[in-house]
């Protein structure tokens, strides 16, 4: 037994297999993880945020140019989860709730696009209500908003769900 063990832990000779085991696993594991990581984010979001960027960049300016007329408006939103339900509550500059809009929101992970769905709120009382079971994490929802005489409001907000 004590034979057995001292020809086990006794030095032997570092050949160029040694050498060659080492350096393969070291780049094994540096590839491998690369790999995974590629995959990962190659998997989840495309990047994408618009299809063409030629196409945006010619309704850039008309883009903006609505976005500076929504910001002129002052219009405020305060949007809460509780209970897998969304509540949001719209304001104008004044202070004053904004009723009887038709509002809507596309939700999604700001990172994936496989949880991405639309839903439609309904008014009750001062807040505009929609039932919605949310995991934890991270999310984003983008909000339009369309009065009866034809003001049309977006906003995206972040939301974060369970600390």
């Amino acid at each position: 037994m004590i034979k057995a063990v001292k020809s086990f832990v006794a030095p032997t000779e570092f050949t160029g297999w040694h050498m060659f085991t080492i350096i393969c696993m070291f780049f094994g594991t540096i590839i491998t993880v690369n790999m995974i990581l590629a995959f990962n984010a190659g998997s989840t979001w495309t990047g994408l945020v618009v299809k063409n960027t030629y196409v945006a960049s010619q309704i850039f300016n008309e883009e903006t140019e609505k976005l500076e007329q929504q910001r002129a408006l002052g219009w405020s939103s305060d949007l809460k989860y509780q209970d897998a339900q969304l509540r949001l509550k719209l304001t104008d500059n004044n202070g004053a709730l904004i009723t009887g809009a038709n509002v809507s929101a596309k939700i999604g992970n700001p990172v994936h696009e496989t949880n991405d769905h639309m839903v439609s709120f309904t008014q009750i009382g001062e807040f505009y209500v929609v039932e919605n079971n949310l995991e934890n994490g991270l999310w984003q929802i983008d909000l339009q908003v369309q009065t009866k005489d034809g003001l049309t409001w977006n906003k995206a907000v972040r939301l974060v769900v369970g600390g």
